[in-house]
């Protein structure tokens, strides 16, 4: 089951951060955050602070940082959507309210993946063609590799303003 965002935002509305965390960990408070011992390292000066305000905890020892359910993934070692369901049920949230939507495969959708894909192929044809030497040498001073260009698909486009409609319209697509 897919989670909507909605949920993430129900979650963090609703669950103080220094009063979670402080179950877990003795906290003291210190101006505006709490300070205290991380759980995910051994120290024996806090470096561990939480800041209601800004949502988020970070330790300056281990570089720990996140908001409640990247704690909770952290501390019990487990993915994010059990750390959705621990933190919903935490928070008094039906899941079931925030549920995910089916994705529905249209005629449009599969048309605009078409058009995105022929698209990419276009512009990485670019890049491999003479016309594209020069920008692979500037990939090259950019420190970006052959292997790297590849592996993401980098193309280029070429100065003409049409060239993609072009080349879709006499794939038969429509404007």
């Amino acid at each position: 089951m897919a989670f909507s965002e909605n949920l993430v935002d129900a979650i963090h509305e609703k669950i103080l951060l220094s009063d979670f965390i402080g179950r877990k960990v003795v906290l003291v408070k210190k101006g505006n955050d709490f300070l205290g011992l991380c759980p995910f390292h051994s120290e024996k000066t806090p470096s561990f602070t939480v800041s209601d305000d800004k949502g988020f905890f970070h330790c300056f020892g281990c570089s720990a940082h996140g908001d409640a359910i990247s704690f909770v993934m952290q501390k019990e070692s487990i993915e994010f959507k059990e750390a959705l369901k621990i933190l919903a049920s935490e928070a008094g949230i039906n899941i079931s309210d925030y549920g995910g939507y089916e994705k529905k495969v249209t005629k449009e959708s599969i048309e605009a993946k078409n058009i995105v894909d022929i698209s990419k192929n276009y512009f990485v044809k670019n890049l491999n063609a003479p016309s594209g030497v020069k920008v692979i040498e500037y990939l090259g001073q950019r420190k970006i590799s052959e292997k790297a260009f590849k592996y993401f698909e980098l193309g280029y486009a070429e100065n003409i303003s049409n060239s993609v409609l072009l080349l879709l319209q006499n794939k038969n697509f429509s404007l």
